[in-house]
């Protein structure tokens, strides 16, 4: 694994599957190779969007297996994430499978909580709002997510299940709009956002930025009603007009870019504001923004057109967008009101940016944690004239790292009563994990993996003692606290913190059989481990430390040493005779025996 590789994100929403292709350099930037988007409208079907249709599966599926011919033309690693349609389907294990074996791509299911931090990344990316406090919301086809943050710390991140397509399959079945379905849909809407809006006025916020396609498309309708320049249009503050702003450093957005066109729309109602006679194509508006104003103005022409054939005339809109834009724009429209802003800023970024950042920032972190030689090879990838930039990026691949261990350690402070022994027992595991390395051949970037289940196996104490293993399981699997990981990796550390007591792995078990077999391994083996450690600190007086271990083709012999002043006068016998009892889960893993020696 090298820092310079290409990466292709792909995004499986529920209206389109895109994917961008990127090569990154060793500063932290990157380069643009492709990009795709392919409408599969997969969340069609029902208002509910409970189950994906067959004819929506399969147009996913072709858009998958075009992705991986073209991301494998340009020798590019595949991450590929789905969100809200595939989420909340109690069909998607069938359809991952599906794609899984017909297009040859893995996809990773985000939480709604994962998807927003993403989406954050790729905006942080894309915009200059670093130095200030903004306020990120991308309106998708089946949810709608909000990001309260100053510079990269985040304060608030809610996914609402409002999304344009689930908005018009409920209120505008046919794409048509009806005397009473406008404003049911708002009441709806405002029914969801009334109890978020107080968390985030009270957070506050300076900038509001928009992401994905109907920000872009109201951004496009504003653009092709008036005559503007991006050089023109600076970041304003949320109460400040267009005219009195300049951004956090004190520049114009995008001075080398102007969108224009001398078309103008009338103000008047007459039928002429149902369909413009001289159509502007869709605008290139990222790190443009638009004011409430135009937003209802645009709201007006598209409300005022009441079939999707009148809508695909409408300057700015693609007319792809025509049957979901009134849906989403009303979506976008009660948001405005409801969270008092006047200005949005159009983020050319957003989830896809996030994947790909990300996955950067994990290949970084590994290689970071890896060997000498790996650490070396990444060092001389970057250049004297890099130095600079590749530190700036060495902050941010820690921030991703951090961020998913200090939600943990938050998680695990807030559950366990007894943290000074959840710490050890973390301690043990990773001790035990470097040492037993010849024998287990896991993967160094499995280290967080048992970090963090042992930092939260105990965590279902805080429902019951009486299984509690199990409760730490859900507790993991379905926590919007844990930050940074997507839904299978929360599957395997839950699972992990699941087999740290009592039953071994069974097929009797539902959790358990969704892992596919390297994942049942690596369970097995982290399992074992981490019984192994709690079991060292049986007393919880943290006085076992791993020290080394000899491994042969039928043995692991582990070197433990302790602490005579926590240890005391009964020594550590209860914690060896507990450890030698829970060697089983290890020894069926890796099939040697663990034996002991106190040095």
């Amino acid at each position: 694994m090298t820092l310079t590789h290409n990466i292709a994100a792909i995004d499986v929403g529920t209206n389109s599957v895109h994917m961008v292709i990127a090569k990154f350099m060793p500063d932290g930037s990157f380069i643009t190779l492709a990009k795709e988007r392919m409408q599969v409208r997969l969340g069609s079907g029902g208002a509910d969007m409970t189950e994906l249709q067959p004819e929506a599966a399969d147009r996913a599926i072709a858009a998958l297996l075009e992705c991986s011919y073209i991301a494998n033309a340009h020798n590019a690693e595949i991450i590929a994430v789905a969100t809200s349609a595939v989420r909340e389907a109690h069909n998607a294990s069938d359809f991952l499978q599906r794609v899984k074996h017909e297009a040859g791509v893995i996809v990773d299911v985000l939480s709604g909580t994962e998807e927003a931090r993403l989406i954050h990344m790729g905006a942080l990316h894309s915009t200059h709002i670093a130095h200030k406090a903004h306020l990120v919301i991308d309106i998708g086809g089946g949810s709608t997510e909000f990001i309260a943050a100053e510079g990269t710390t985040v304060a608030f991140a809610r996914s609402l299940k409002l999304g344009h397509m689930r908005l018009t399959n409920r209120f505008f079945p046919d794409a048509v709009i009806t005397p009473n379905s406008i404003e049911n849909c708002r009441n709806y809407i405002q029914s969801f956002l009334a109890p978020m809006a107080k968390r985030i006025q009270s957070i506050g916020f300076d900038v509001a930025v928009g992401c994905s396609g109907t920000v872009a498309s109201a951004a496009s309708i504003c653009a092709a009603h008036r005559h503007i320049t991006s050089a023109d249009h600076r970041i304003p503050n949320r109460h400040q007009t267009p005219t009195d702003c300049q951004t956090s450093v004190g520049h114009r957005i995008s001075t080398d870019r102007r969108i224009s066109t001398d078309y103008r729309i009338s103000t008047d109602s007459s039928s002429e504001h149902k369909a413009t006679r001289q159509r502007v194509k869709p605008q290139n508006v990222a790190n443009t923004y638009f004011d409430k104003d135009e937003l209802e103005h645009a709201m007006s022409t598209v409300t005022s057109c009441h079939h999707p054939n009148e809508r695909a005339s409408i300057s700015g809109l693609s007319s792809s967008r025509a049957d979901v834009i009134v849906a989403g724009m009303l979506l976008l429209q009660q948001i405005f009101d409801t969270l008092d802003i006047q200005h949005m800023l159009v983020s050319s970024g957003a989830l896809r940016e996030g994947v790909l950042i990300n996955r950067f920032h994990h290949n970084f972190h590994y290689i970071q944690n890896g060997s000498a030689a790996q650490q070396m090879g990444a060092a001389r990838q970057i250049s004297a004239a890099q130095q600079v930039s590749a530190t700036q990026q060495i902050g941010i691949a820690q921030q991703v790292a951090d961020v998913r261990k200090s939600s943990a350690i938050s998680l695990a402070y807030a559950y366990s009563d007894d943290i000074e022994h959840i710490e050890h027992v973390a301690a043990l595991a990773l001790q035990m994990f470097e040492v037993t390395s010849e024998a287990h051949q896991l993967d160094a970037s499995e280290r967080l993996t048992l970090e963090v289940a042992a930092l939260l196996h105990n965590i279902g104490h805080s429902i019951a003692h009486s299984g509690h293993h199990k409760h730490s399981e859900y507790m993991i699997r379905h926590s919007e606290r844990l930050l940074g990981f997507t839904e299978h990796e929360l599957q395997v550390i839950a699972s992990v913190a699941r087999y740290h007591r009592r039953a071994f792995p069974s097929k009797a078990h539902a959790g358990w059989m969704k892992l596919n077999r390297k994942d049942q391994h690596k369970v097995r083996v982290l399992a074992g481990l981490l019984r192994l450690s709690i079991a060292l600190d049986r007393t919880h007086r943290q006085a076992v430390r791993i020290m080394s271990a000899s491994v042969d083709d039928a043995t692991v012999e582990l070197h433990v040493t302790h602490n005579i002043h926590k240890a005391g006068k009964a020594g550590i016998e209860i914690e060896l005779y507990t450890a030698k009892a829970n060697t089983g889960l290890i020894t069926k893993a890796i099939d040697r025996d663990i034996t002991f020696i106190v040095l």
